[in-house]
């Protein structure tokens, strides 16, 4: 099998904070910027994980903090 297409971090992010916003569907955003709708799938669900491993350890970590990484 092939290799896919790689994509820089702030191109994700383009589609993802459309669709985390509430200002575009999943379809639209992949559509705006011509990529799968499949694939901004997965890049939601890996920023959605990502996002919820730092928002547990910023709370195991920094109780009473505000977090640097958030």
């Amino acid at each position: 099998m092939g290799q896919g297409k790689k994509y820089d971090k702030a191109f994700k992010e383009q589609g993802v904070l459309r669709i985390m916003a509430e200002e575009s569907t999943d379809s639209e955003a992949a559509k705006e910027i011509g990529v799968h709708d499949t694939t901004v799938r997965d890049w939601v669900k890996v920023y959605k994980q990502d996002e919820l491993y730092w928002r547990l350890r910023c709370r195991k970590c920094n109780r009473n903090l505000t977090c640097a990484a958030a």
